[in-house]
């Protein structure tokens, strides 16, 4: 019984292991595509401006 119980600890471990780098992942490629769009609207701001002054 105790060999049961311990496959089953390390697979819990492991799967909050794999939702944490999940997690991770998730979050920092969120934050990479959140300055791409925030420099892509000052461009654009950019662009616009120029455009209405020529």
């Amino acid at each position: 019984m105790f060999d049961n119980f311990t496959v089953l600890v390390v697979i819990i471990i492991l799967l909050w292991m794999a939702g944490l780098g999940y997690y991770l992942v998730v979050s920092r490629r969120q934050k990479e595509l959140s300055k791409d769009l925030e420099e892509l609207r000052r461009m654009l701001d950019e662009t616009g401006k120029e455009q209405e002054n020529p």
